[in-house]
């Protein structure tokens, strides 16, 4: 009796084919394992040694389940009970939940994908433990030697001494200091005779709370000071005409910064003044009165 397979799986060999050489190849596996091509959402048993290609997904979906593939160069991932992993190019593959170790030698080495960073391993008969976390991958050295590198950066593992992709990833401290940033410095305000200029001062800080100081003099020995100032701005009444020198200090206890000193001026018209020669009253005389 003839078996009739389909046109699927004649389609699905055919996409197989089509995808060039493969990438990798099941090496082992124990209980139930599951395998899904690129070009499927349905999941297949493995039944022996399949070829894998680019974003194949190989799944153990159970605490029974283990499986191994074997890369070019030698290197063979295991992967653990209730783990999945993609198979994303040659020599890297993409751990997507659970853990693996990794049989890595001299040969040949291979790329992990952590969705964040591409993480090379290599190493001389080395076996490594790989554990997806919320962090990234952790890393282990359980036997042999073995180095990491991450955009250049290269560390070199110790044996028994967990290892996360993140420690290589130095956080910026973020400089805690005042910039003043409106008005601009030496910035002038034109305004009429009997107006008054509300003039909002800007500054950028990532501490508070701040105090404001305003004078007309340089060394600040007469000033309007605001204090508590939670907010990066506070408006002041500019009405005298000349300059106006202000500062920020922001911060308690140990963490307090002073900003640099800026000025903005005030600007009033000039009244004029002209002179004015009436009529006289007695002859070869004459009156001067000023006209503002």
């Amino acid at each position: 009796m003839a078996l009739y397979l389909g046109p699927k799986y004649f389609f699905d060999q055919l996409n197989i084919r089509l995808q060039g050489n493969p990438l990798a190849k099941m090496r082992s596996r124990q209980n139930i394992v599951r395998l899904k091509r690129s070009f499927s959402i349905d999941w297949e048993k493995v039944e022996g040694t399949e070829n894998l290609y680019t974003n194949d997904v190989v799944f153990n979906p159970d605490q029974n389940s283990k499986s191994s593939i074997e890369f070019s160069g030698g290197s063979i991932f295991h992967l653990g009970p209730k783990s999945m992993v993609s198979i994303t190019q040659e020599k890297e593959v993409d751990l997507l939940s659970g853990f693996a170790f990794v049989d890595v030698n001299n040969k040949g080495g291979l790329t992990v994908n952590s969705g964040v960073d591409k993480i090379i391993l290599k190493g001389k008969d080395a076996k490594i433990k790989l554990v997806s976390s919320k962090n990234g991958i952790d890393f282990k050295l359980i036997t042999g030697n073995a180095k990491l590198s991450i955009n250049g950066k290269v560390k070199e593992l110790v044996k028994n001494k967990p290892f996360n992709q993140r420690m290589l990833h130095k956080k910026r401290k973020k400089t805690k200091k005042v910039s003043l940033l409106s008005p601009i410095n030496n910035k002038s305000f034109k305004l009429k005779e009997d107006e008054i200029r509300n003039v909002r001062l800007k500054w950028k800080t990532n501490i508070t709370p701040c105090d404001l100081n305003v004078s007309n003099n340089q060394d600040f020995s007469e000033s309007e000071n605001y204090t508590e100032i939670y907010t990066n701005y506070q408006n002041i009444n500019a009405s005298m005409q000349g300059k106006y020198y202000w500062k920020v200090k922001c911060g308690k206890k140990k963490v307090v910064r002073t900003s640099k000193t800026a000025i903005f001026s005030i600007v009033k018209p000039i009244k004029k003044e002209t002179i004015v020669l009436e009529k006289p009253e007695i002859e070869n005389s004459y009156s001067v009165r000023l006209r503002r």
